[in-house]
């Protein structure tokens, strides 16, 4: 079973995405922020990352940018809603950094699933 590990500062975002994406047939663990998220992925297997972009301690393009040094074949995936240069700025620097898609929330879970599954195809 494929296991990905959603990384979301706002609890019930991080709780309903792990809840769906659970019921959709996957694994998932929850991290609150960019710290914990590498500590998670050094001690364990996980075949894709979503993260969200703007969080405390950690924000997601220094998580995108350390994950994709330390594993260059993990897949990840992007979010965000908001930020202070906007959206688009977020999101094409985490493009920049190798993830594969990108979400502006609020998005269509149907969406996320069908990136999901294209990406762990």
């Amino acid at each position: 079973m494929r296991c990905i590990l959603v990384v979301d500062d706002e609890k019930n975002m991080r709780s309903m995405l792990c809840r769906s994406l659970n019921r959709g047939g996957y694994r998932t663990a929850g991290a609150e922020d960019g710290k914990v998220a590498l500590q998670m992925l050094a001690d364990g297997a996980y075949d894709l990352m979503i993260t969200d972009i703007i969080m405390p301690e950690q924000e997601g393009i220094e998580t995108i940018h350390q994950a994709k040094l330390k594993f260059p074949d993990l897949k990840i995936i992007a979010m965000t809603g908001d930020g202070f240069y906007g959206k688009e700025e977020y999101l094409e620097a985490a493009y920049t950094l190798g993830v594969s898609q990108v979400f502006h929330k609020p998005f269509l879970m149907k969406d996320l699933f069908l990136a999901v599954s294209e990406l762990l195809a």
